[in-house]
């Protein structure tokens, strides 16, 4: 039997106390279904004020069983450190795995998380290694979504730190999950009076498909005025698709019926229809 050992690391722009309230609230999530369980054995305070616990955790296994895990995690809020050492408890007939997950401070008020895998297959089983290791990738992927989701959704912090970061993510995503990072987004609104005007162009076309879900257009539209980006939406009206011009003039004028007449709203009227007067 031979060792196989992959090392994996992700750093969060969140602050060490941060991350460490999202690890302790995140069982169960949605985005973890392959958990199916978790048991609480143990959890105090050692003599040098650290929190240790012991859990056993039930997870699906290759689509056909649960395998049982043994998990003891330290937390030091003193050195400011997270460590987890896991092992499996069943199918040891098949492999034997470990795990040795930290999560530590980094530079810039950021937090270090790495994880270390050690996959010991059964005699004759060596074929399964590639298939573990994958697993392996794939539920660290999903930990590191879901912690960022937790300390977004619970703990208001933001998604994005700058234009730049957005659009970067905005690129990679596809066009079918646009309008739900959008949706994730709001928070953030104030980066985006510093995006680039394709991007710009994009969000607003994407806002405009989805008329559906108003409330999220109108919080963009009103945002995207109030934020001074007056500009960029009167820029935009130079595009040539008039349905989705026209969609989102009244986009913003349904939002900005709920101000009462702003004068930033009669100030936005003036100049879409100097815009329009001008395309005649």
């Amino acid at each position: 039997m031979s060792e196989n050992t992959i090392q994996l690391s992700h750093t969060f722009k969140q602050p060490w106390c941060m991350v460490a309230r999202a690890y302790l609230a995140k069982y169960p999530h949605r985005k973890l279904s392959h958990v199916e369980s978790v048991d609480t054995l143990e959890r105090y305070v050692d003599e040098e004020g650290r929190l240790i616990t012991t859990r056993i955790l039930a997870s699906s296994f290759m689509k056909f069983s649960s395998v049982f895990g043994f998990e003891r995690s330290i937390i030091d809020p003193h050195k400011q450190s997270i460590t987890l050492l896991t092992n499996n408890l069943t199918h040891r007939q098949f492999s034997t795995s470990r795990e040795v997950c930290t999560y530590s401070v980094g530079e810039n008020n950021t937090t270090n998380y790495v994880l270390q895998s050690t996959v010991i297959p059964a005699i004759g089983l060596g074929f399964l290694v590639g298939k573990l290791m994958n697993v392996v990738r794939g539920n660290f992927t999903k930990g590191t979504k879901v912690l960022e989701d937790i300390m977004h959704t619970k703990f208001n912090t933001p998604i994005f730190d700058s234009a730049q970061s957005f659009t970067e993510k905005w690129n990679q995503v596809s066009m079918k999950k646009k309008f739900k990072l959008l949706k994730k987004s709001v928070a953030e609104i104030e980066y985006f009076k510093n995006i680039d005007g394709s991007t710009f162009n994009e969000i607003v076309k994407v806002l405009s498909s989805h008329r559906d879900d108003i409330d999220v257009a109108y919080k963009y539209i009103k945002a995207f005025s109030e934020n001074q980006c007056i500009d960029k939406v009167i820029d935009f009206m130079t595009l040539k698709d008039k349905k989705v011009l026209e969609d989102l003039i009244n986009a913003i004028k349904r939002a900005y019926e709920k101000t009462m007449g702003s004068e930033l709203f009669d100030q936005l009227l003036v100049k879409f229809r100097l815009a329009e007067l001008n395309k005649l």
